[in-house]
């Protein structure tokens, strides 16, 4: 090798590893005017004369082995420089090895299919162009595409699989440093590679669906804990208002006239308690979300002027479903049941009720699964009918149309997954608010 191609590949060392350094600084929030303005700048100058010189005395026969010890020392730079644990500094390495394969790739295949004959170690001006082309993309990545957003998401898997897989490419390189003379036939190595990346691929993928699952947890609590906080607090104060009620009724003996008065007072006083009473008996659910549901619906119900009738036979059951599928079952018969109803409308609701297909099945020591009954005014439940309703975009209402249509398959496809049973009829049932008895569409679900 000549001095200028010396000199070429010098620069393409310099080129290829600043970028690298570039992409470690960006992700673990490392500012130039940090770098500037700290001694720990020294580590960085340092780490790039090694970096240059390992390239060069490893790019023949160790290739892995100098790009190991590199790793190394990104990692003890990067650590000292920006302070991260070791976990962000490790992952900011592998997201920007990560870039710069994914960049490098295209640019020597097109050099391959340009020129069969591409030699990595003798041809430096092409090398030089991939790997320059290959930066420039690299960079314009950082400025538009969401990489810092993928490195922070990437930060959620657990430690040990990060460690992991720097440790495998530690150990692959020492090793073919070590062992290179003894003869390894080329499908062992690819084999090896193989079951390694699907090992990790496997444990990314579910870590991946835990931290999904412990993201839709937080999002339930965070939806319907302050609901819950405000039951509680409109039953400090209905309690308050109640033993107002309550001392004022205790004083009425002594200031009511006569019999009469006493009577229309005890009547007014009764009323107005009975209008403010909370439904406090939804608190003794286990499962405090379906609790703060029950009273958000109970609310809303109200709100459009529909009585909500809840009964509650059991407060325990076993459930193949867990809190919040039970919660998304609920709500979905629930909002259906307020969707279809009018002002002055009762809508009935039972929960803990067994079904028919299941009476004389269970035992009291065998703990019931989670069953709701929903009763509204409704049509007649034929079999055509109940086939179309579970049928996806399906929709009875025309208001807002284009948003309904979802609920009743996910139900469906909750309790076939859950192995539960699902009952549709109609019962014709005499409301308060009307005289003759009504028909009655039901759904009652179990799982």
């Amino acid at each position: 090798m000549n001095t200028t191609d010396m000199l070429i590949t010098l620069i393409t060392s310099i080129i290829e590893n600043m970028t690298l350094l570039g992409v470690m600084f960006y992700l673990t929030h490392v500012s130039i005017a940090n770098i500037r303005t700290s001694k720990k700048s020294l580590g960085l100058i340092t780490l790039s004369l090694s970096i240059m010189y390992l390239i060069q005395q490893f790019n023949n026969s160790q290739i892995q082995f100098g790009i190991t010890i590199a790793f190394i020392q990104f990692a003890v730079v990067i650590r000292l420089i920006s302070g991260m644990p070791m976990k962000h500094v490790m992952t900011s390495i592998l997201f920007s090895y990560l870039l710069q394969f994914l960049f490098q790739v295209p640019g020597i295949v097109v050099a391959l299919l340009l020129n069969p004959n591409f030699n990595f170690v003798t041809s430096v001006y092409g090398l030089l162009a991939i790997i320059c082309f290959a930066s420039l993309f690299i960079i314009l990545s950082l400025r538009f595409l969401p990489i810092r957003r993928l490195y922070e998401k990437a930060l959620q898997i657990p430690s040990f699989i990060i460690f992991t897989t720097a440790f495998f490419f530690a150990f692959y390189g020492i090793a073919c440093a070590l062992f290179r003379e003894i003869y390894m036939p080329d499908y062992l190595i690819f084999l090896f590679v193989v079951i390694f990346l699907l090992l990790v691929f496997f444990l990314v993928i579910f870590y991946a669906v835990q931290a999904q699952k412990k993201e839709q947890a937080v999002h339930f609590y965070e939806t319907y804990l302050p609901i819950l906080d405000d039951m509680i607090l409109n039953v400090r104060k209905t309690q308050h208002n109640h033993n107002n009620t309550i001392s004022a009724i205790a004083s009425l003996p002594q200031i009511a006239a006569d019999y009469d008065s006493l009577a229309a007072s005890l009547e007014h006083y009764s009323s107005h308690m009975v209008k403010e009473m909370i439904p406090t008996r939804f608190l003794h659910f286990e499962n405090k979300l379906l609790t703060a549901l029950l009273y958000n619906k109970y609310c809303l119900f109200a709100e459009q002027k529909i009585k909500l009738d809840i009964v509650i036979h059991s407060y325990h059951y076993k459930s193949r479903a867990n809190e919040f599928q039970i919660v998304d079952l609920t709500g979905i018969l629930l909002d259906n049941a307020m969707e279809a109803s009018h002002p002055n409308d009762t809508v009935y609701v039972e929960i803990g009720m067994p079904l028919h297909k299941n009476d004389g099945k269970e035992t009291s020591d065998t703990p019931s699964p989670f069953s709701i009954a929903v009763k509204n005014l409704g049509p007649e439940a034929t079999p055509d009918f109940i086939k179309k309703i579970f049928t996806p975009d399906y929709t009875s209402k025309t208001r807002q149309a284009l948003q309904h249509g979802l609920g009743l398959p996910y139900v469906k496809s909750l309790v076939h997954q859950c192995k539960g049973q699902i009952e549709i009829e109609n019962d014709m049932i005499a409301s308060d608010n009307t005289k003759q008895p009504c028909r009655y569409f039901i759904i009652h679900v179990s799982v």
